[in-house]
């Protein structure tokens, strides 16, 4: 197997991870800005 195809892999599943993780950062903040409202 190719290493690149894991470095490429791990770079994507990192990717997506942080991409989740900010999607679920921005849900407490719509709820805060529902409530002060």
């Amino acid at each position: 197997y190719a290493p690149e195809d894991i470095i490429e892999y791990d770079y994507e599943y990192g990717e997506a991870e942080y991409k989740e993780a900010e999607s679920v950062t921005e849900v407490p903040t719509v709820t805060e800005e529902t409530i002060a409202q």
